[in-house]
C-alpha cells in the first residue's frame, strides 16, 4: 500500500478497491479477535470456530492484491518484483491450506511460513526502493 502514495489523482473505482482491501484486513482481524470473547473462551478455540472465515479472507485478500499489483504497475507507481510471482501463489496456497485443513500442526506451520515469505518478499524486493525514495 505504500506506493499508493505517490499516485496524485484517484478515481472512484480505485478508492474503492483499496477500500475493500481495507475492509477485508479489518474482517481478519475481527475473525481473530471477536468483541464477543468472552473470559472462558480460550484464543484456540476462539481460532478454531473462525478459522474457515479468517483463511476464507485471507484468501480473499491475496487475491484482490493480484489486480492491486497490476495497477500499482500500470499507474507508473511501482513494477512488479519479479519475487512476487512466487510470492502471490504461495500465499494462495497457505490460505488455501489452512482454509481445507483443521489439523494442529498444519496450523502451527501456517503463521511462520507466510510470515518468513512476506519478510524475504520484502527485504529483497522493495526495502531498497523504499529507502533510495
Amino acid at each position: 500500500m505504500y506506493w499508493w502514495k505517490h499516485l496524485s489523482v484517484w478515481t472512484v473505482q480505485e478508492f474503492a478497491f483499496l477500500t475493500s482491501y481495507a475492509i477485508v484486513l479489518f474482517l481478519m482481524a475481527a475473525a481473530l479477535f471477536p468483541a464477543e470473547i468472552g473470559r472462558s473462551q480460550s484464543e484456540q478455540a476462539t481460532f478454531e470456530r473462525n478459522r474457515s472465515w479468517f483463511f476464507g479472507l485471507l484468501l480473499a485478500a491475496h487475491v484482490i492484491d493480484i489486480p492491486e499489483t497490476a495497477a500499482k504497475q500500470s499507474d507508473g507507481l511501482r513494477a512488479i518484483p519479479p519475487a512476487y510471482w512466487f510470492v502471490a501463489p504461495a500465499f494462495i496456497a497457505i490460505a488455501l491450506t489452512g482454509l481445507l485443513t483443521s489439523r494442529r500442526r498444519v496450523q502451527a506451520l501456517l503463521a511462520p511460513t507466510w510470515l518468513a515469505i512476506l519478510v524475504g518478499y520484502e527485504v529483497f524486493s522493495a526495502l531498497d526502493q523504499i529507502v533510495a525514495r
